[in-house]
């Protein structure tokens, strides 16, 4: 590490005589003493570039304040502060707030030719706080610090090359560019000789005790287990942590960011997390999301405010297979009903939406009293009517979801006493022809005879056998009380 040290300080002291803000203002270690009041006093140059060099840039402190240039950049701060007031607030708050240590209106305009040149000092700032920071303009520009720190930069260039190039590459590589802001310019020195194990790290993998994933989806709050199934009608709340898989504490502001299939829709700042602790959010409410895939993604260091060891493993990505709702079926078209003794038979079809869950029966409802009867299919039967009294019967199909709309009434019926029913039955087969009726024996029919049998209302099973030929069995239709129901015998080869 000495020698590493050394090679460090080499590199820092070249910038320093190279020319530049830091020829000109070289490392003002009194200065520096000054702004950070918790170093002791004794301190001399080199003591206080080591600290600087491995605690003080991660630690963002200023590398000299002057207060009449941090009041000026910032109005809304009271004028009369002292040196100590300034200090205090830059250390408690300015850093955090990303605040500027200084501000030149001059040279703010003279690096944007959109803006008027004549505007005044107030005009400049007062463009640049409320629409510059927004559009990524910056408050200036040292071309010659910014091709000093860089060695791959043809030094000739003047200010409108440097800059135009910190424009449309530098800013995206991450190259500093403030000469005000020495944190950064000596940043650009030293940053490549850092090791991994002197920066943080920010890990969206890292799984809590209980949680089933890093982020977890749910449909209920006070939980970390994904949900098994996501509807479009379920409310989805977001659990998600961050770790800091380092041995270094990071105290300085960043952003974590929720994103929904590429667009942003919340965020949230940290500044404070500890080595190897990590921080988190439980039962963000994040609405509801159509049918179909869903992407989430969980960005630390959304604005890569912290420089890491790592900057791969900052996002976690989630698939989300979102699928219609289940609802309780349609309306079932109905059909007839017809009359028994002290019951009914409703027929019925199935309704043309079954709710995206299978239909796993049906309920008839009469109509006066209420009276119900369910089933798998058409026709069901409704018992314990009264003989006598009009009725209509209305149908609902049921699933998983419920009991769903009730079908159109069907006509009116009026159960009556039982008169019977007859089943008339004619031989053509030459044979006795030996007839039951439900597997019970009622008869034979001679051949060429019609035989007419009483039997209940009702469906019924019939069989027919005559001589060695092969049985001959169906099952009837429902059969009213006083209907007849007639059936011709022929015989049937094996």
């Amino acid at each position: 590490m000495r020698w590493i040290f050394v090679f460090i300080l080499t590199i820092v002291f070249v910038g320093f005589s190279a020319g530049g803000v830091f020829a000109e203002r070289g490392f003002d270690y009194l200065a520096y003493l000054s702004s950070n009041s918790d170093l002791p006093r004794n301190w001399e140059k080199t003591e206080c570039i080591k600290h600087y060099l491995h605690f003080g840039f991660i630690e963002k402190r200023a590398v000299s304040f002057n207060p009449d240039e941090y009041l000026n950049a910032n109005p809304d701060l009271p004028s009369n502060w002292t040196l100590d007031d300034t200090l205090n607030h830059y250390n408690a708050f300015g850093k955090f707030e990303k605040r500027l240590l200084a501000f030149d209106a001059q040279e703010y305009l003279s690096l944007y030719s959109d803006l008027p040149q004549n505007w005044s000092y107030d005009q400049a700032y007062a463009h640049y706080i409320n629409y510059g920071k927004k559009e990524g303009r910056i408050a200036s520009f040292d071309e010659t610090a910014y091709l000093e720190m860089y060695s791959d930069l043809p030094v000739e260039w003047g200010q409108t090359e440097a800059f135009t190039h910190y424009l449309f590459f530098g800013q995206f590589e991450g190259r500093a560019y403030d000469p005000y802001d020495e944190d950064a310019f000596l940043r650009g020195y030293i940053d490549s000789e850092l090791e991994d194990s002197q920066r943080p790290n920010l890990v969206t993998t890292y799984v809590p005790d209980g949680w089933s994933e890093p982020v977890v989806v749910s449909t209920v709050t006070d939980t970390s287990v994904n949900a098994d199934a996501i509807h479009d009608t379920d409310p989805l709340y977001v659990d998600w942590a961050v770790l800091n898989d380092s041995d270094m504490t990071i105290d300085e502001t960043f952003w974590i960011s929720l994103y929904v299939d590429g667009q942003i829709v919340k965020w949230w700042f940290t500044t404070d997390l500890h080595a190897h602790n990590y921080t988190w959010v439980k039962d963000y409410s994040l609405g509801t999301l159509s049918t179909g895939v869903h992407t989430i993604e969980l960005v630390a260091d959304s604005d890569s405010d912290i420089e890491e060891s790592d900057e791969a493993d900052n996002t976690y990505t989630k698939i989300l297979n979102v699928s219609l709702a289940e609802t309780p079926p349609g309306a079932p078209t109905i059909g007839n009903a017809t009359a028994g003794d002290g019951q009914a038979r409703v027929s019925f079809t199935a309704p043309a939406s079954d709710g995206g869950s299978p239909i796993t029966g049906y309920v008839v409802t009469s109509d006066p009293g209420g009276i119900t009867a369910s089933g798998s299919e058409s026709p069901i039967t409704v018992t314990g009517l009264t003989n006598g009294t009009s009725y209509t019967f209305t149908v609902q199909a049921e699933n998983a979801a419920g009991i769903g709309l009730s079908s159109e009434p069907s006509n009116s019926v009026t159960p009556t006493a039982n008169t019977g029913a007859f089943l008339r039955v004619t031989n053509t087969t030459g044979y006795i022809a030996l007839i039951k009726l439900d597997g019970f024996f009622i008869g034979n029919v001679f051949p060429s005879a019609t035989v007419t049998f009483d039997i209940s209302p009702g469906e019924h099973v019939f069989y027919a056998a005559a001589y060695t030929y092969r049985p001959y069995e169906i099952t009837l239709p429902y059969i009213s009380a006083g209907e007849t129901q007639e059936i011709v015998i022929t015989l049937v080869s094996e």
